[in-house]
């Protein structure tokens, strides 16, 4: 099992009164450096930052150092469909079971409402290039900790609100395991997250 980055992480992509922005390592910092040395060839985070992904929106979704920005909903209009890569959430190890490396990387998109999509996707490699294996939505505005990848399983814990909290304020933390079935992302263990629609 591989831990890329701090050894335990918070990412909270979510808005209101408890939220904080998306941590994200400026380019030469400590842990963006110990991201990238710690990737497989072809996985490094740089390259993540400028893949392509699919299973977001209907067609496939380009990064471009580690954003993507669609076309404006209406001409002339700032909302606009939007992409971003946390790049302090990467975490490396075999999915397969073929004693290679893929990548976990957690996805934040926004359509200029008061909702944030957090998604997990899975990442190998095709011809040298990162390929998108599987993407899977965790839900709206969650807050992930702890992405690792251990006997072919993606591990993580989930923060979301709890029946006595505002929405805003997370305070419960059940852990999720998944498994790349085919080209799909399966939770294996643990609850489903009750936001997790669009």
């Amino acid at each position: 099992m591989r831990l890329v980055g701090a050894a335990l992480f918070a990412l909270l992509l979510g808005l209101g009164a408890c939220a904080a922005p998306p941590v994200t390592p400026a380019a030469g910092s400590e842990a963006a450096a110990a991201t990238v040395s710690g990737a497989p060839a072809g996985l490094e985070l740089t390259a993540l930052q400028n893949a392509t992904y699919t299973g977001i929106y209907d067609k496939p979704v380009p990064l471009h150092d580690g954003r993507y920005e669609g076309e404006p909903f209406v001409a002339g209009g700032a909302s606009r469909p939007t992409v971003t890569l946390a790049a302090n959430a990467v975490a490396y190890g075999d999915l397969t079971g073929d004693g290679v490396d893929e990548a976990a990387v957690i996805l934040a998109e926004s359509s200029g409402g008061s909702g944030t999509f957090i998604y997990l996707a899975a990442v190998g490699l095709a011809e040298g290039a990162p390929h998108n294996l599987a993407t899977a939505l965790l839900g709206d505005r969650v807050q992930v900790e702890g992405l690792a990848i251990a006997d072919e399983q993606i591990t993580f814990q989930v923060l979301r609100a709890g029946p006595r909290a505002p929405d805003c304020c997370r305070e419960e933390a059940p852990t999720q395991q998944w498994a790349l079935e085919g080209d799909a992302l399966v939770l294996v263990a643990g609850e489903p997250i009750s936001q997790a629609s669009k």
